[in-house]
């Protein structure tokens, strides 16, 4: 088995770029840190982690350690979720990231609606721009984004994409 506290630690250094900052997002000690990383290391017998000029990134070996703990935690995640799908949606948390477009009709009329019939769901909404939401789906920090044109990438999928009327209001032609 693979020590997990190792993994959500080189996950961090390689997101973050530097083990302070990895460390200082996860409020432990950089040495710490770096004994984690250092023992996966010897207990795999590879390097995970490179430095290069302004921190450190993955190899070849981390990166395919940190695809391995992202598809583990979704695996985990989609686990918890049949599980509370079980319990009739009675709790839970729903994070959704939300271009500054939507949030107003989303926070209207379907947001309380699902709020009131499901009071025991935690539903967290994060303003983000189109490129911080995909950041954050990647990097897991959110379920569900809600975007106007997103760019296509391989490491997302759309699950509903609508087409919407484009409103042109000028001011009145005046003669």
């Amino acid at each position: 088995m693979l020590n997990q506290r190792a993994l959500t630690y080189l996950n961090e250094v390689i997101r973050r770029g530097s083990l302070r900052r990895a460390a200082a997002h996860l409020n432990v000690d950089a040495s710490a840190v770096s004994r984690q990383l250092k023992a996966l290391e010897e207990e795999l017998d590879t390097q995970l982690c490179e430095r290069h000029g302004r921190g450190m990134r993955a190899t070849a070996a981390g990166q395919l350690l940190v695809h391995h703990f992202h598809a583990q935690r979704a695996s985990e995640e989609a686990v918890l979720s049949q599980l509370m799908a079980l319990q009739s949606l009675a709790k839970g948390e729903v994070r959704i990231a939300v271009g500054e477009g939507f949030i107003a009709d989303l926070i209207a009329a379907p947001l309380g609606t699902f709020m009131s019939a499901f009071s025991g769901i935690n539903v967290e909404i994060r303003m983000a721009g189109v490129n911080e939401a995909m950041s954050l789906l990647k990097d897991r920090e959110v379920d569900i984004a809600l975007l106007y044109a997103p760019p296509v990438d391989p490491q997302l999928f759309c699950h509903v994409e609508t087409r919407q009327p484009l409103d042109v209001i000028v001011p009145p032609i005046t003669h």
